[in-house]
């Protein structure tokens, strides 16, 4: 099976955006994949292709903290393939540290907004870019529960990622005349390599609070599949929470475990 659409992801390579990756693929569609290592974006299209023949696979590199590789990454995007019906704006800077809000740096702050904000920002308007020309498409932004419910020592980290639901719903009345949707993905606690380097305890206290259980990258990309195709053909600017419904709790793991 295979599908004339395309799909470009960023932060491909591993993790929530290589589950993405990997639901398009099974439906055939032209996937591309980006990673800030050349190497990685393209071991893990290696991985990808073998998934579905018939579908293709195509990996970068792309360094979002750095508008000029955006611009000139998109521009040769366009020459290439001219085309566009989805795009996810994956990656993003994680901020953590292991310091409070005093200690908190310069620097650590700057790497958060030019990752997830202005890189954010201009990658989505370049793919709108191209989508603008076909007269449709579907910008798909990832953010975090943690904007709406916080946890201690990530404020630069949370700052960032309810600005990007905010710029989801700004970008969605700007680009809904051109008939491009932006929606904005709220994952909760999603088991990525680095949940699952952490200690048993630490892992059993953090799914404590969630009624259901915790997210898996497929979950996700669910939720991506839904919001990039026709089923959503009438939603745009809306924020889609997929956490286990940990959200529907006032109260945090430490004083709220979930007893089964």
């Amino acid at each position: 099976m295979s599908s004339d659409k395309h799909i470009l992801i960023t932060a491909a390579a591993s993790n929530t955006g290589y589950g993405i990756a990997e639901k398009f693929v099974r439906e055939g569609w032209n996937v591309h994949i980006t990673s800030r290592s050349a190497e990685r974006s393209e071991a893990a299209a290696e991985r990808l292709r073998a998934l579905n023949p018939d579908a293709k696979v195509y990996a970068a590199a792309l360094e979002l903290r750095n508008p000029e590789d955006i611009f000139s990454f998109f521009a040769d995007y366009d020459s290439r393939f001219g085309r566009l019906d989805a795009f996810v704006q994956c990656a993003a800077d994680l901020g953590i540290t292991k310091h409070d809000i005093f200690d908190f740096t310069v620097e650590e702050m700057d790497s958060l907004l030019e990752t997830n904000l202005r890189g954010g920002f201009f990658s989505c308007r370049e793919a709108a870019r191209i989508m603008k020309k076909g007269g449709t498409g579907s910008i798909i932004t990832l953010s975090s529960v943690t904007y709406d419910y916080c946890v201690r020592n990530r404020v630069g980290y949370i700052t960032t990622k309810g600005g990007i639901v905010s710029m989801t719903k700004a970008m969605a009345l700007d680009l809904a005349p051109y008939g491009i949707r932006v929606n904005c993905i709220l994952p909760g606690l999603v088991s990525t390599d680095r949940f699952d380097r952490m200690p048993d305890a630490e892992k059993a206290r953090r799914r404590a609070v969630y009624p259901l259980r915790e997210s898996y990258p497929s979950d996700i990309a669910n939720a991506a599949w839904y919001l990039a195709t026709e089923l959503s053909a009438n939603v745009t600017g809306t924020e889609m929470v997929v956490d286990g419904g940990a959200c529907i709790q006032a109260a945090t793991a430490a004083s709220n475990p979930i007893t089964k």
